[in-house]
């Protein structure tokens, strides 16, 4: 078998079946095609991972890789997938190949129910290769029982342009991606590796599948050319009319921008099912929330409640399908080009920039940009959890449930991720599901209230007012005794410093260097590790005004009840947002001076402190600090500074949304309206502003390529 030429963990989807005694039912001994695409991918792969390694320094050489790769990719060999499906009536046994765009569209023009993987040999795209190894098993563990195909490029950057010429809902934005495809158009989407649970989803969302030993026949489009039969059935004289109609799935409660393909079963008086019935129409109670077209697909575009009802002319057949459509309600902490935000119901964490499967930053090249909210795999997620936050930084991300649970995935290198596990000592380990913390010094039954993450460390609180820490020991505040070591993945209790005993910490925050905690309303900082947490002198903050956020990277700032914000450590001038050039070193709290009418309710610092922002009591955003790559906001891309706090653009933000959650990285912002949509300005690096390239936005857009299909 030409499938021996594979490395294991490349092989494409379908070619496990070569190996497990199913090879004969999928791959007849004489299909030679078969053995074309084998080498024709095995080429492919050569060029990609050998002679362009080989080669990379020479730069003409390297200059006609994407060519030859081109070139071998697109040739099909024959015979074409057109002329065997017009040779055995649409049937031919095509389940896993590897197919051209030109094929594919040729076979949807045959096949009722297809699944598409769409994928790449790319080195470089990890995920792909990841993705490629657990597909074939996938298909038979989840059930999968109509035909399913491959469609890969090289390198994974490259998107073919005749992806464009397939019947689908919206472009493919990135890879692995799974299509399932029903009477010739998309019926739903995931994007992400393609596991048992991405094809189960699919399965449950679109039309019934065929059975193994009948392959579905061929048809054309219900819409196009209405009732489908088997060539062999009689064709009735006259229509019954409808009498009764049945819509799946009955309910929808799902993120705004998911697509759902309405199924609609029409029945006679008799109980005999009619297919396509004409006069069949849709309509919405609230287009504004769920757009519903003639073909049946409902769109979900903004969080509220609608109804789909669904008629036939002429008749009294009525059917309804509710919809629940969620917003996000909790916008975590951001990174440098990653963000992530919790849903309405909280069941899920969906994030969203570079490199969503080894979260945050993998710089030994798995870098796959998203630039739309996608729900991260649950790990070892017990069902049914629900979350409070989530924060994230270069290397890290942490999410607290509400049952006190704190879980951490991300780069299992440099990642910090509290599973009391040695620190690997070279190569990328990917971490890519979130695991509960555990070991050291935490208690098993430990209820975990707040978390914070940093570039070399992590912490996380106790109800019971305790820290523990992990990562970089030198950047903790550790007893002498427990600082043996200069790394440890287990959470240690630290120092408790002056924070009052008991008193319950309900912030955290880290930089490269130390830390601050909020507890009791004050905030107490550390650097290095050599004493516990000290609270910060008072200097212009009033006695009796609570904070209730803190923010620390280069310098330290916190909002509290009254609205005030207040900072202290050493910066630019325009940084510490007090009206004042040059350098300014402040050993206490100073005011920060806004104009915002009653102050600021919320504050948070960019990545290195370079612009920060807040919120004001009406629901607008302020910024102020050194603006680059138009972080302020204010319609400037251009490097210029705002010693004061100044009103961020209301750009694409509607008149009526009103912003309740900020969050920014080194050059851009993310808000969260209280129409549960996500806004952004900055730079739109690794996709985090929900755009598919790097561009610049100076003021507010809403995050576009919302939720991938799911239905």
């Amino acid at each position: 078998m030409i499938a021996g030429l594979y490395p294991a963990g490349i092989v494409g989807a379908g070619r496990a079946a070569i190996s497990n005694g199913a090879s004969d039912a999928l791959f007849p001994r004489n299909d030679w095609r078969r053995v074309w695409v084998d080498v024709r991918d095995s080429l492919t792969l050569v060029f990609d991972r050998g002679v362009k390694t080989m080669f990379r320094r020479w730069r003409a050489l390297g200059a006609l890789m994407p060519m030859m790769t081109l070139l071998l990719t697109s040739f099909g060999g024959p015979p074409a997938v057109a002329a065997e499906l017009s040779a055995t009536g649409g049937e031919a046994p095509l389940n896993g190949r590897v197919l051209a765009v030109t094929e594919l569209r040729a076979l949807l023009e045959k096949r009722g129910d297809l699944l598409v993987h769409f994928t790449s040999l790319d080195p470089d795209c990890g995920p792909c290769i990841k993705s490629n190894g657990e597909f074939p098993g996938a298909i038979a563990q989840a059930g999968w029982k109509a035909s399913f195909v491959t469609v890969q490029w090289s390198p994974w950057k490259a998107f073919p342009d005749d992806l464009k010429s397939l019947p689908l809902a919206e472009s493919i934005i990135g890879v692995p991606t799974l299509v399932r495809f029903h009477a010739g158009h998309e019926a739903a989407r995931v994007m992400g590796l393609g596991t048992a649970g991405a094809v189960s989803s699919l399965l449950a969302g679109g039309a019934p599948a065929a059975s193994a030993a009948a392959p579905m026949a061929a048809t054309a489009s219900a819409a196009a050319a209405g009732a489908a039969s088997a060539a062999s059935a009689p064709k009735a004289a006259t229509a019954a009319p409808v009498a009764t109609l049945a819509v799946t799935p009955a309910t929808v409660h799902a993120l705004y921008g998911t697509s759902v393909a309405l199924r609609v079963e029409a029945r006679d008086a008799a109980g005999a099912v009619i297919s396509a019935p004409p006069g069949l129409t849709y309509t919405s109670s609230a287009p504004g929330v769920v757009a519903v077209d003639a073909t049946g697909r409902a769109t979900l575009l903004r969080r509220g409640k609608a109804t789909v009802r669904v008629t036939v002319t002429g008749t009294g057949a009525v059917a309804t399908i509710d919809f629940d459509v969620m917003g996000f309600s909790v916008l975590g902490r951001t990174s440098q080009d990653y963000g992530c935000a919790l849903p309405d119901d909280r069941l899920q964490i969906y994030c969203w920039g570079k490199n969503l499967w080894t979260i945050p930053v993998n710089r030994q090249g798995v870098v796959p940009e998203v630039p739309a909210p996608v729900p991260i795999k649950p790990g070892t997620t017990p069902t049914g959890t629900r979350w409070q936050t989530v924060t994230s930084n270069t290397f890290t991300t942490c999410a607290v449930s509400e049952a006190g649970g704190v879980s951490c995935w991300g780069n299992g290198r440099e990642a910090v991720l509290g599973r009391g596990t040695p620190r690997p000592t070279s190569g990328p380990t990917e971490a890519a599901e979130p695991a509960a913390i555990h070991g050291g010094d935490l208690p098993a039954n430990a209820k975990l209230v707040a978390v914070g993450v940093g570039p070399r460390v992590a912490c996380a609180a106790a109800a019971n007012g305790k820290l523990y820490c992990w990562g970089a020991t030198g950047t903790i505040p550790l007893a002498a005794a427990k600082r043996t070591t200069a790394w440890t993945d287990s959470p240690l209790e630290t120092l408790p410093g002056e924070v009052p005993a008991g008193a319950p910490i309900t912030d955290i925050t880290l930089s490269v260097d130390g830390g601050c905690v909020l507890a009791g309303g004050e905030v107490y900082c550390w650097a290095g590790n050599q004493a516990g947490p000290a609270r910060v002198p008072a200097g212009e903050h009033p006695p009796g005004d609570a904070f209730h956020s803190v923010e620390t990277d280069k310098f330290t700032c916190g909002a509290t009840q009254a609205n005030g914000v207040y900072c202290f450590g050493s910066a630019a001038g325009p940084r510490f947002g007090a009206g004042q050039s040059g350098f300014l070193v402040a050993k206490d709290w100073r005011a920060v001076s806004t104009s915002a009418a009653g102050g600021l309710t919320a504050m948070t610092l960019g990545g290195i402190a370079i612009s920060s922002c807040g919120l004001d009591r009406a629901g607008s955003a302020w910024c102020w600090g050194s603006g680059y790559q138009g972080s302020l906001g204010d319609g400037n891309p251009a490097k210029h500074d705002a010693p004061k706090p100044q009103r961020v653009e209301r750009g694409e933000i509607p008149s009526d949304v009103a912003l309740v959650g900020i969050s920014c990285g080194e050059y851009h912002c993310l808000s969260l309206g209280n129409d549960g949509r996500i806004y952004g300005w900055g730079a739109n690096t690794g996709g985090i502003l929900g755009r598919a390239s790097n561009s610049l936005v100076s003021s507010p857009v809403p995050l576009l390529g919302a939720p991938p299909t799911t239905f």
